[in-house]
């Protein structure tokens, strides 16, 4: 499924961008309007490149063994050097080169094994890191695999296993500075036989039986929409998505999704005396829909009071310096908040707080911005 324009105005790097997810990724990137660096080390990454700037698409094709830390580096220095920036990292490099018992591995196979499907997407993050830094924002999607306790494949399930430690420990790192870092975690793929051995092929047909097929198992499709999805940041809700997302996750429903992040207007009494409250979110979007402004005062108690705040792609923020504290929560989103003279990136899962009589306001609003506002004390009548 093609969302025209999701990648706008982005720069993507994909690796393994020769064939397979890598190759599908890539090109439906290009197509939703990104510029696309496409890294392998294949040649044939190339041709892909003429492919796509056939078709008016912005690309820069890389050659580049990514399972060496020095190449990272080069290969995110051309992109940035040739784009001026980077927004967006897909992990792709990886895969299963031998499946047989782990009691029948090589030393120099479990190695090669863990150098192809961990390696690359460790040097990777690191090498992309500092320029995400500099931006203040960016996302990096890991590619990993439900294979991490799969049957005579040990070293790659271990590889993978190290993927998602790397994803989850990323994610909460760097979530303060506006970078989000996820993993999809896909099962088998249907794709025409490989065009680029896995690992070193010499090796494995010197190693006998065991070799992985060219070929890919037929019994399941991987459609790289998820993966797209995690890049964009197009799905509708996911409350503090760096804290849950930043974990390797599998496809649910998103119904769920909601069902897990809602509050309701449902007060509730202890011995007669109300101690708490609870919101449904889906009816406080309803109320702010049927009232027609962007700000929905939804509770306000002597210490404090909280709002529901939406502001559309490129809209225009009013407000100006409140008598109270505030703490702004994204539920969704994408877009600057503007502190005095200081940019702040913000998205989903950001949490920033702004003492009382600061000018600040959201600006270069990317994708339709909810959030949850805290006022202490209570915000005044006036606004």
């Amino acid at each position: 499924m093609i969302h025209e324009g999701r990648f706008d105005g982005k720069v993507v790097v994909v690796t393994g961008a020769a064939q397979g997810i890598g190759e599908t990724v890539a090109t439906a990137v290009a197509h939703e309007g990104g510029q696309v660096a496409l890294v392998d080390r294949s040649a044939l990454v190339e041709g892909l490149g003429e492919k796509l700037a056939a078709t008016g698409a912005d690309t820069l094709a890389l050659v580049g063994d990514l399972e060496q830390y020095g190449e990272c580096v080069g290969v995110m220095a051309r992109t940035h050097e040739h784009f001026g920036r980077i927004d967006i990292l897909i992990n792709n490099v990886g895969g299963t080169i031998w499946a047989k018992p782990y009691a029948e591995y090589a030393d120099t196979e479990i190695e090669s094994e863990v150098r192809r499907s961990l390696f690359p997407t460790l040097w990777c993050c690191r090498a992309v890191l500092p320029y995400l830094l500099d931006a203040g924002r960016g996302t990096i999607v890991n590619v990993s695999s439900v294979a991490t306790r799969g049957v005579n494949r040990a070293p790659y399930a271990a590889a993978k296993g190290g993927v998602n430690a790397l994803t989850a420990s990323l994610a909460f790192e760097y979530a303060e500075h506006g970078i989000r870092v996820v993993a999809t975690a896909p099962g088998g793929t249907t794709a025409p036989e490989r065009r680029i051995p896995r690992g070193d092929r010499h090796r494995a047909e010197r190693s006998g039986e065991g070799l992985v097929p060219a070929g890919r198992r037929p019994d399941r499709q991987f459609v790289p929409d998820e993966t797209l999805r995690d890049a964009g940041g197009t799905s509708r809700r996911h409350p503090l998505p760096r804290l849950r997302r930043g974990l390797v996750h599998h496809r649910c429903d998103p119904a769920d999704r909601r069902r897990r992040s809602r509050l309701s207007p449902r007060p509730t009494t202890t011995g007669g005396t109300m101690t708490f409250q609870s919101f449904e979110l889906d009816d406080l979007e309803k109320q702010q829909a049927g009232a027609g402004a962007p700000y929905l005062e939804f509770l306000r108690r002597p210490g404090m009071s909280v709002g529901l705040y939406t502001l559309p792609v490129n809209g225009e923020d009013r407000q100006h310096p409140h008598a109270a504290d505030e703490v702004y929560v994204v539920l969704h989103g994408r877009g600057t908040l503007r502190i005095a003279d200081h940019d702040q990136a913000v998205q989903a899962g950001s949490v920033v707080s702004v003492d009382h009589g600061v000018d600040h306001r959201f600006t270069d609003i990317q994708e339709e911005l909810q959030i949850l506002v805290v006022f202490a004390p209570p915000e005044s009548p006036e606004g």
